[in-house]
């Protein structure tokens, strides 16, 4: 969910940003009665969810009231990217000695949120940080304890902010990034952040994307929610009959009309912003950050799952259980593509001549979390049908009870002790699916695989820095699972399609796992194991570490990668496989004829990189690797028939 400018400034207005005086206009009579109480100089600003409004002509710098009707007349009612632009922000313009950048945003390729400063803001920033990245300092950030004072500090120093208004510029940041976390933000930032010719610093622009999956913590956003340009897609996968997926039962509509945040601009001319002003500064920069860091009690790293009292006995019998698996060297939170990181396959061993393949066989002991809710039960009968070892359910409140003739424990760490579960599937709602992650992950399990989908990203950064910090594999969220034909199934996949055989497949799509399979069975190729390892954002078991398993697995003699469009992780893969990987792979890239996306805002292109991201840059990736790329499901097995 994208906010409109003048929500996103009143955002940051009631955080203590200085942003400029201004009003919101539906009209040219409006805009001229607002131009009129805040002064002229004036700029006009479309407000639609879309960039580039400047280049497009959306946004005019007038002098004089027939200056301001022309210009409110003229933008008001254009078309920009598809949008109709209904109102306009009248903002008293900036007299300006300096541009800088600052911004928040969630890198997916780390698990964790980026703080970004450049001294080099404005319209160009993008190319700037294609062509110059150094210009630009980033700076993670740990979200288990939040930015820290020196971090802010360190980032606008090294990026070269002038010593004058440095602090200033870093008590911004530190803004941002509680609102960051707050609002349950994607993607935050101020470009440009003017500097005036008083050291007043002044929020000129304001971007705000707020995670859509978390609106059910935000009512008041979730109010400011209105039509964008991908319900133009929605629509017309309508008209030819295509399903997009849609909001899940219980989550909040798409097109609410904005009602919280109008109603100060309601009146032009009236509720316009005026900033208290000390000895010539901006009063709201001498806040105390440490005061805002520590309102309504809230504490960095509270929602850390503490240390079961008897946490120790399962410890103890992972160690020995680790004997048979084999040392563990995976860490989720891994930089991405790093070599010599990475979690062995299960010790293979043979039954009837069937082999067992990566991270579950028939001797994987189950705890299904959320057993007793209603995809927990379904799909758990289905797992235990096609054969898998489910010893028990965790579901806090429920213990004592059976589903199935399966015991229900309060914990995971309880079934890990009566049960000597090893493994764990989550069927847990959205809100409160990483709670269930992390303890699962403090149990300690072997294997977590999450098939939630819809769990809010910042909720995400916390299970993946825990997960960092174990020995467990994490797979999901948002995934149908993991199956390994004849053996064990985990999650949603339909095992009928599976059958046991020498090719591994790792798939970001569920629905694209089904197609591959399908037509892999069909042809009689069978395969090692199948991992979903899900589209989020952030997942456990990404592209390389699942090439890792099948690389070293001495029964996967071909791997499919069925990867998409959006993110990084696909080139990740290629270059992993160019200098690692000696099992023939061959790849799929969905998404090739897909309409161009809304265009992501400075923060999330400045970190994913340009030229990144398409389905043409991931198939040149892969192709340049050695990867066959098939065109559609059925050239991928093609592909893989001449490995044979």
């Amino acid at each position: 969910m994208k906010l409109h400018e003048y929500q996103a400034k009143d955002v940051f207005d009631e955080a203590g940003i200085a942003v400029p005086d201004s009003a919101l206009a539906s009209s040219p009579d409006e805009a001229v009665e607002a131009a009129e109480s805040i002064g002229y100089p004036v700029a006009i600003k479309a407000q639609v969810q879309v960039g580039g409004r400047g280049k497009a002509g959306g946004i005019e710098l007038v002098e004089d009231a027939p200056e301001a009707r022309e210009a409110a007349h003229r933008i008001i009612g254009m078309d920009l990217k598809g949008l109709p632009v209904e109102d306009v922000l009248v903002e008293a313009a900036v007299d300006f000695d300096d541009e800088l950048y600052v911004g928040v945003t969630m890198d997916r390729g780390e698990g964790q949120p980026v703080a970004m400063v450049s001294t080099r803001g404005g319209v160009d920033i993008e190319a700037v940080a294609a062509e110059e990245p150094d210009a630009i300092v980033r700076e993670h950030v740990d979200p288990l304890f939040g930015m820290q004072r020196y971090e802010s500090r360190k980032a606008v120093y090294e990026a070269g902010v002038d010593r004058e208004v440095a602090g200033d510029v870093a008590s911004i940041l530190r803004t941002l990034y509680d609102l960051w976390e707050e609002k349950d933000a994607t993607e935050i930032e101020v470009n440009p952040l003017m500097v005036t010719a008083d050291d007043e610093v002044v929020a000129a622009d304001a971007v705000m994307n707020v995670d859509g999956d978390a609106l059910f913590r935000h009512p008041d956003l979730a109010d400011m929610e209105e039509a964008t340009a991908g319900d133009d897609l929605e629509a017309k996968a309508d008209e030819y009959g295509f399903d997009l997926p849609r909001r899940r039962a219980g989550e909040l509509p798409r097109h609410r009309r904005r009602r919280q945040g109008r109603a100060r601009h309601e009146r032009p001319g009236h509720g316009v912003r005026r900033r208290l002003r000390r000895g010539g500064r901006v009063q709201h920069l001498r806040r105390d950050h440490a005061r805002r860091r520590g309102r309504d009690g809230h504490q960095r790293g509270a929602g850390a799952v503490r240390a079961d009292p008897e946490a120790s006995r399962g410890q103890a019998r992972r160690h020995q259980r680790r004997g048979r698996h084999g040392d563990s060297q995976h860490r989720p939170g891994h930089r991405r593509g790093d070599p010599g990181v990475g979690r062995p396959a299960r010790r293979r061993v043979r039954r009837g001549g069937v082999a067992v393949s990566v991270l579950v066989d028939a001797d994987s002991r189950v705890v299904v979390q959320g057993i007793t809710g209603g995809e927990g039960s379904f799909h758990t009968r289905q797992m235990v049908e096609y054969g898998t070892n489910v010893v028990a359910g965790a579901v806090p409140g429920k213990g004592g009870q059976a589903v199935e003739g399966i015991p229900v424990y309060d914990t995971v760490a309880g079934a890990a002790r009566a049960a000597e579960a090893d493994t764990s599937v989550v069927f847990v709602p959205p809100a409160f699916a990483a709670d269930a992650l992390l303890e699962a992950l403090d149990a300690p399990l072997d294997l977590v695989v999450a098939i939630t989908e819809g769990i809010p990203q910042q909720d995400m950064a916390h299970v993946y820095r825990k997960a960092a910090a174990t020995d467990t594999h994490l797979v999901g969220p948002n995934c149908p699972g993991v199956i390994t034909p004849g053996e064990a199934k985990l999650g949603i996949l339909p095992g009928n399609i599976f059958s046991a055989g020498d090719v591994g497949l790792v798939s970001r799509s569920g629905t694209l796992t089904y197609q591959v399979v399908d037509n892999l069975t069909s042809r009689g190729i069978g395969q090692t194991t199948a991992v979903g390892i899900g589209g989020d954002p952030i997942i456990g078991t990404d592209f390389v570490d699942a090439l890792k398993l099948f690389e070293a697995d001495p029964d996967t003699r071909a791997v499919v990668m069925c990867g998409e469009i959006g993110g990084e992780d696909e080139e990740a893969a290629a270059r992993y496989i160019g200098e690692h990987v000696d099992t023939p792979v061959a790849g799929f890239i969905a998404g090739r004829t897909a309409p161009p996306g809304k265009r992501m805002g400075h923060a999330g292109a400045i970190v994913s990189g340009s030229g990144t991201g398409t389905a043409e840059s991931k198939i040149d990736a892969l192709e340049e690797a050695g990867v066959p790329v098939g065109d559609t499901p059925e050239e991928v097995v093609d592909h893989v028939e001449t490995f044979r």
